[in-house]
């Protein structure tokens, strides 16, 4: 093995590290977003929750609130926003649980080519995103 063969041996070594880290910094750049989309997500959906609470603490006053409007409220609560509430938030649940998945599998090809090392960590990102989606 002469000096041009090292010489060489060394250029490959260094496009290939170059274009981890040129990979690296895409998937970083991704995951940037995502996890800015997700937090965003999970705000609309508390504030969807906030607003359920509210909608019914209004429903609960019975005793101050009577009549034909009540009626329709109450009908309008039980039949209309209840459906519609659910399918909005189940749906920015399976959203949230997409962006969370798409976040861990771009974790995992981070670490992917980190051997052994990488395989753990790609185990515990993928236990990590199964208890999030969990405890969400």
């Amino acid at each position: 093995m002469g000096k041009e063969d090292i010489r060489a041996a060394a250029y490959r070594k260094e496009n290939e590290k170059n274009f981890y880290e040129n990979k690296k910094r895409e998937i970083e750049a991704k995951l940037e977003r995502l996890r800015h989309a997700r937090d965003r997500i999970q705000q609309y959906k508390q504030e969807v929750q906030t607003l359920k609470k509210e909608v019914k603490n209004k429903a609960d006053q019975k005793a101050t609130w009577a009549g034909v409007e009540y009626n329709w409220y109450y009908t309008y609560l039980s039949e209309t926003f209840q459906s519609r509430y659910s399918r909005y938030y189940d749906n920015t649940d399976r959203i949230l649980d997409a962006i969370c998945d798409e976040i861990t599998k771009l974790k995992n090809e981070s670490v992917g080519v980190q051997g052994i090392i990488g395989d753990l960590i790609c185990t515990i990102n993928n236990l990590w995103n199964r208890f999030y989606k969990w405890i969400d």
